[in-house]
């Protein structure tokens, strides 16, 4: 049994994405709280949508409330989401990143940023590592890296350690910025139906037969064989 036997193909995968980039666009509470989101997914969503390889690259922010030493501060999550296709139909590279940004000073500074991974188990590489994965804080995109902020005290370069996490994707990522940085806008959107309906489907789609493999696993796993090893880094 392998952690990944059940991943979506890339069209259903590209599908589920774009229905959330439909929701950021069309949802009037959204649009009113994180503006940009909502317009960068108007922007995008047509081109991703007619494209006829199955591709998908989305990158945008929202303005946030920190909870800093002094009080809570002004600031940024930036967000993104890519993946393509291969000629064998097979989803490569399914990568997200969340970036917390503080913007009270006059050049802003990156404060935090992970990166989460799905990488297939097949694919050549000098060790192996989590087939889903986290890493902290990871490479910066290029759109990052043409913003003009502080990010200096981050070894972008260094890529252990992984460590194993859940599937994601671009609303599950959202409901994180949105769950942790709460103030009056993100809760108006993470408690309303609308948004709970579409992190369930999300959870359906993603979480539900990921936790369900692991628990097959765990089930029948022989007592000589470790979890993370055996399974996780997808031996």
């Amino acid at each position: 049994m392998k952690i990944d036997k059940w991943y979506p193909d890339s069209r259903t995968f590209k599908s589920n994405e774009l229905l959330t980039l439909a929701f950021f666009q069309n949802d009037s509470n959204l649009k009113e709280a994180f503006p940009v989101l909502a317009d960068n997914a108007y922007q995008y969503y047509p081109f991703l949508k007619n494209a006829r390889d199955t591709i998908f690259n989305f990158e945008s922010e929202l303005e946030i409330q920190i909870n800093g030493a002094t009080g809570k501060i002004r600031g940024k999550a930036h967000i993104g989401g890519k993946f393509f296709e291969n000629r064998k139909k097979k989803l490569l590279a399914p990568s997200y990143y969340m970036a917390i940004c503080e913007t009270e000073s006059i050049r802003h500074r990156l404060i935090r940023k992970y990166h989460f991974d799905y990488v297939l188990p097949d694919l050549v590489r000098r060790q192996p590592y989590p087939i889903f994965h986290l890493q902290s804080p990871g490479e910066l995109s290029q759109h990052l890296s043409s913003l003009d902020f502080e990010c200096d005290h981050m070894d972008t370069w260094l890529s252990e350690p992984r460590l194993f996490f859940m599937p994601m994707s671009l609303a599950l990522l959202v409901n994180i910025v949105l769950k942790e940085f709460p103030d009056e806008r993100t809760k108006k959107i993470a408690e309303r139906c609308e948004w709970r309906d579409l992190i369930r489907k999300n959870e359906n789609f993603l979480l539900a037969p990921y936790f369900r493999c692991c628990n097959l696993f765990l089930s029948g796993n022989k007592q000589e064989h470790l979890f993370t090893n055996d399974f996780c880094y997808g031996n």
